[in-house]
């Protein structure tokens, strides 16, 4: 298991502004005198490398990103130019409401339905922490409840699973929805041991910006001491919760 920093804040809330600049503004502050590094807020393109900045953390521990109302359209722009080199029979697509919310073949409860289910989806690259200038990379930013939830996002969900929440924003072309629930019974790798992960879907998309909110409401211990998570609601929510706090992890 990797070990971390951890860095984080409490106390926060959320403010939405609506910019002149067309951009949605989150902004976290702490109101306790815990302080997160004072640095930006980045990401990496995954194909270049380029490095964008979102926005940033400063002295008090306040945590600031704007996420532009012309998101899709800038994608679809990149995806067109990118689209231009690449191999011939190479096509880059974007997922869906249905493709990202499908429930596997395997599954053993099946009630999913979908609102227009061809809605594209696009969601925002990992954010890191640090100064462009200088090369510094602080960690991975997660926004969640508590930091064993952030270490099991930072572990690809390979570390144990704990009760609590993270979200993220993910950009919908218009509105859509999904009900309903997916189960899928599973084998934990310790001996025939199996336990059904379940995830209840209430999401209600509207077109443009939405907060995705994960909440791993049960976990199971496993005989091999390993905990999975069993069941996930995932739920869009106009407001971050009360107990939202930022993390960085790295592997220092």
């Amino acid at each position: 298991m990797k070990t971390k920093f951890k860095h984080f804040l409490m106390g926060v809330s959320l403010l939405l502004v609506t910019s002149i600049q067309a951009q949605l503004t989150i902004t976290i502050e702490s109101s306790h005198n815990r302080q997160l590094p004072t640095a930006d807020i980045l990401s990496a393109d995954f194909m270049t490398g380029e490095i964008t900045q979102w926005g940033t953390i400063d002295a008090n521990g306040t945590a600031s990103f704007s996420l532009d109302y012309d998101y899709m359209e800038k994608l679809l722009l990149e995806a067109e130019e990118q689209q231009k080199e690449a191999p011939e029979g190479w096509t880059l697509s974007f997922h869906t409401v249905a493709s990202k919310h499908e429930c596997s073949k395997y599954s053993n409860e099946n009630t999913i339905e979908i609102e227009n289910p061809d809605a594209r989806m696009f969601g925002l690259p990992p954010f890191f922490v640090g100064e462009e200038a200088t090369q510094t990379n602080h960690g991975t930013m997660y926004i969640a409840s508590n930091s064993d939830v952030a270490n099991w996002l930072d572990s690809y969900q390979m570390d144990n699973a704990a009760v609590g929440f993270y979200l993220e924003w993910v950009y919908v072309e218009k509105e859509s929805s999904v009900k309903g629930e997916c189960s899928v019974l599973t084998m934990t790798g310790h001996e025939d041991e199996e336990v059904v992960i379940s995830t209840v879907y209430d999401l209600n998309f509207e077109e443009g910006w939405n907060i995705m909110h994960y909440s791993i409401d049960e976990v199971f211990n496993s005989a091999s001491g390993r905990v999975f998570l069993t069941k996930m609601t995932i739920s869009t929510s106009k407001f971050l919760p009360e107990e939202t706090q930022v993390f960085i992890l790295n592997d220092n």
